[in-house]
């Protein structure tokens, strides 16, 4: 399992900083599972920040937004019980997941090179 704290500038100015920290020094404490804690940049949703992905076992992502340092601990707490569902009201809603995927990436596309 692996949780990824969006830390882009957005992020960071809304507390994901935190947040990371938190899960941080819970998983420090005690991570049976082992689960990875990571950082990434800006997905394109600041006005969702702070976000955390969290990949299960078999790959499927949830992403859970609006994310506060109390909400860290129920996100440890649900992962060492293997039960996810108390985090479904952090949940990203279905249009605001429609709005990610109609998103074109055009700062990590691959760009034919301007010289000659």
């Amino acid at each position: 399992m692996k949780l990824v704290v969006g830390e882009g500038s957005c992020g960071l100015a809304a507390g994901a900083g935190a947040v990371y920290e938190r899960l941080d020094t819970l998983l420090k404490e005690n991570n049976p599972s082992g689960v990875v804690l990571d950082i990434t940049g800006c997905n394109g949703m600041c006005f969702l920040e702070p976000i955390v992905d969290l990949y299960d076992d078999e790959g499927t992502l949830h992403r859970y937004v609006k994310v506060t340092e109390k909400d860290a601990d129920d996100i440890y707490a649900a992962v060492s019980a293997g039960d996810l569902s108390s985090l479904d009201r952090l949940g990203i809603t279905p249009d605001d997941a429609h709005f990610l995927e109609a998103q074109t990436r055009v700062a990590t596309a691959t760009r034919p090179s301007r010289r000659s």
